[in-house]
């Protein structure tokens, strides 16, 4: 699918998206802010309508969420904006592998989380890589990335969601990519139960990485 189309169709899920879940956290969140609720920093990559970015903000984080859906950002700017948080929301496509838009200076110098929650199986390898370059450009040494996504033996569970683009991915194979970034696994957890919704109890991998620059 072209990025024009993928675009499209997120613009218009999120145009016609009512509002629900969206104002609780996921589980995934939960979890991270328990094991990290130390760094001030947090920037998601897929923000969407800005159910965890804005929890994070609400925790009192400096929050900066990306997407390619200029719709959820708009929908995210007037949320953060009614909810009274420490939130900036960017229209950001990792496809392009451009990164000179990304306003990120205050984030530069302190430890900060990169989150991003069933970002991942929404794109393809080669936006995957695109994802791992920004990663590289945003984060120090020891720097944390937290991700979560569907994986292979989620292809035949029922879904709550429209159908949309799905990549289900190979937690090991993921392991031996990211590797070769400069990441170190440092947290691996994959079942059920982990993120259910509805009839969706989707089967995910859950991942905590650090980042260990071999330069």
């Amino acid at each position: 699918m072209r990025i024009d189309d993928v675009n499209e169709y997120w613009n218009g899920f999120y145009d016609n998206k009512k509002l629900g879940i969206e104002r609780v956290p996921s589980q995934f969140a939960a979890f991270v802010m328990s094991e990290f609720h130390d760094i001030e920093n947090v920037i998601e990559v897929g923000s969407g309508a800005g159910r965890d970015a804005l929890f994070f903000a609400s925790l009192g984080k400096k929050v900066l969420g990306l997407d390619a859906s200029a719709v959820a950002i708009e929908i995210c700017k007037d949320r953060a904006v009614k909810e009274a948080v420490n939130a900036r929301f960017m229209k950001h496509d990792i496809s392009n592998n451009d990164f000179s838009d990304l306003d990120v200076a205050n984030f530069s110098s302190s430890k900060k989380l990169i989150y991003a929650r069933f970002f991942l199986h929404a794109i393809d390898e080669e936006a995957e890589n695109a994802f791992f370059k920004l990663c590289q450009k945003l984060c120090c040494k020891d720097d944390v990335v937290a991700l979560e996504f569907r994986t292979e033996r989620d292809i035949n569970q029922s879904k709550e969601t429209d159908i949309h683009y799905r990549r289900y991915i190979n937690p090991l194979d993921f392991i031996k990519r990211v590797v070769k970034y400069d990441f170190n696994v440092d947290y691996f957890v994959e079942g059920f139960g982990l993120a259910k919704y509805k009839q969706d109890d989707a089967h995910v991998a859950r991942f905590v990485l650090s980042y260990h620059p071999s330069n």
